[in-house]
């Protein structure tokens, strides 16, 4: 997320310290999982901060550092204050001094689409174990605690509660107990969720105990070589009741290497996640990867769904809307007529501003589904990205994405 409190130019002292920030942060948060790092003084200082997930190691963590502070580098150019999340870490600065206070400025939240049986019971259950990690995870130095509660008599609900280590250990239980106390506005009744705030976030999802099936992993090793080549791949493997049905997609404009490594980090996050759930589904900004017991290929796929979108609202909503919905109805033309399913484009909407726009579909979908697909997920535009400056809509079938900075590569 950008904040337009305040720009600056480039080659400005601000732009250096900024560089150097981001270096400082680079080469220090590996070692514990967790830096801050202030750089130049009165208008031009910066200051920042990066965390890692508890779990996460010390190469993966420097990994995810380096592509937060590079996405931010394309996203907020020359914003003086930005914040992004990912799975595994969250870098954020600003030429405000923000260490060591609450910020509930910036927020975001994601949730599984499905919903429990018995919704107040696990709302219930749910709370409780958020609650009891909160109140672990406030008393330990690294502010972190993971742990699960079995809800019924073959599953398990799974949690995380993280807080940054700038703050103290009292606000980290005041800032956990704040966000837990969400819950019902995004998650009341799901089956997972996520809420991620700029100095905590949680995170919870269910899952089933049974037997993991070794087909699951077979595949994921089959995905990661042939998905690379093609950017695309679908397998069934095993025989009844045992079979298992996959596929896994990349962005189009993502390299063969950069496409093989995002799927094998989602096959590992799925083990993770989802450890002996026979369905299952995970989305990263460069590949798409689901597998089940049932076959679903062929058909659009409606069951998993999330939004994301830019906080920041334009000035002219119904201008902007519009101009969105003819940049993307225009990608989707041509999208569904390509072997690739896949269309990217840019479009002039005032004097100094462009809107960049990308559609995809999954490759076992016919053309005309991948039409019907991304029509209807375009109509849902005003339920989650009405005027705001990037949103994105990602089903198991199709996806699409706005934004006003270039997020995609060119040829």
């Amino acid at each position: 997320m950008c904040s337009k409190s305040g720009n600056f130019t480039a080659n400005s002292y601000y732009a250096q310290n900024l560089k150097n920030l981001l270096g400082d942060l680079y080469l220090k948060t590996p070692l514990t999982g967790f830096s801050t790092s202030s750089i130049g003084q009165n208008y031009d200082q910066t200051n920042g901060l990066s965390l890692c997930r508890g779990d996460v190691s010390s190469d993966n963590c420097k990994s995810c550092v380096l592509d937060a502070s590079e996405e931010l580098g394309k996203r907020c150019p020359y914003d003086k204050e930005a914040i992004i999340w990912y799975d595994n870490c969250l870098l954020k600065y600003s030429d405000k001094d923000f260490l060591g206070k609450i910020d509930n400025t910036y927020k975001f939240y994601m949730w599984n689409l499905r919903v429990v049986s018995k919704p107040e019971y696990f709302n219930a259950k749910t709370k409780e174990l958020l609650g009891n990690l909160a109140e672990n995870a406030y008393k330990k130095k690294n502010l972190y605690a993971t742990g699960e509660m079995e809800i019924e008599e073959n599953k398990k609900l799974n949690g995380l509660v993280q807080c940054t280590r700038d703050i103290s250990n009292e606000d980290c239980k005041k800032c956990l107990d704040g966000i837990i106390t969400e819950l019902p506005s995004c998650c009341d009744g799901k089956e997972g969720g996520r809420v991620d705030s700029g100095d905590s976030f949680m995170e919870l999802w269910g899952a089933n105990i049974r037997q993991k099936d070794l087909l699951f992993e077979f595949a994921y090793n089959q995905f990661s070589s042939q998905t690379a080549s093609l950017r695309f791949s679908a397998s069934s493997i095993g025989q009844k009741p045992d079979r298992s049905h996959g596929l896994s997609l990349c962005r189009g404009d993502v390299s063969s290497d950069d496409c093989k490594s995002c799927i094998l980090d989602a096959s590992q996050e799925l083990g993770k996640r989802c450890p002996y759930d026979k369905e299952a589904i995970i989305w990263y900004d460069s590949c798409l990867l689901k597998y089940s017991d049932d076959c679903f290929r062929g058909e659009i796929d409606n069951r998993y769904k999330f939004y994301m979108w830019n906080v920041a609202v334009v000035s002219k909503p119904e201008y902007f809307n519009s101009k969105m919905r003819e940049l993307l109805g225009s990608l989707i033309d041509e999208a569904y007529w390509v072997q690739d399913l896949y269309a990217t484009g840019e479009m002039k909407i005032g004097e100094n501003e462009k809107l960049y726009g990308l559609v995809q579909c999954t490759k076992d979908i016919s053309n005309e589904e991948c039409k019907k697909c991304l029509e209807v997920i375009v109509t849902e535009l005003p339920h989650c990205c009405d005027g705001q400056k990037g949103g994105r809509d990602v089903g198991g079938s199709c996806n699409f994405r706005y934004e006003m900075y270039p997020f995609f590569n060119t040829p």
